[in-house]
C-alpha cells in the first residue's frame, strides 16, 4: 500500500489537523527563537553597559556588540515575539 493512499484513507479532518499541528509547531519554534534573539541581544547591551558604569575601556570587539549587533537582535527578538499566529483563531481556543 502506497502512503500516499493510507494518507487518502485517514479519517475526514486528519490532513487539516496534521497541518494545524505543523502551523502552530512553527509559531512556537518562531516564537521560542524570539525569546533566545532577545536574551542574546540584553546580553551584549548588558555588558557593554556594565564595563561603561564600572569606567572600564571598551574593547573594539564589546564596543562592536554592544552598540551594532545588540540592539538589532533585541529588535528581531521583540518583532519575533509580537508576530502574530498565522491561525490567531485557532490558537486562541
Amino acid at each position: 500500500m502506497r502512503a500516499s493512499a493510507a494518507i487518502d484513507h485517514a479519517a475526514p479532518g486528519a490532513q487539516g489537523d496534521r497541518m494545524l499541528l505543523a502551523a502552530l509547531w512553527t509559531a512556537v519554534v518562531l516564537e521560542l527563537f524570539g525569546v533566545v534573539l532577545l536574551g542574546h541581544g540584553g546580553t551584549f547591551v548588558g555588558f557593554g553597559l556594565s564595563a561603561l558604569t564600572k569606567g572600564e575601556t571598551m574593547t573594539t570587539e564589546l564596543r562592536w556588540y554592544a552598540r551594532c549587533w545588540g540592539p538589532w537582535f533585541m529588535l528581531g527578538g521583540a518583532l519575533f515575539g509580537a508576530a502574530p499566529c498565522p491561525l490567531r483563531s485557532t490558537c486562541e481556543h
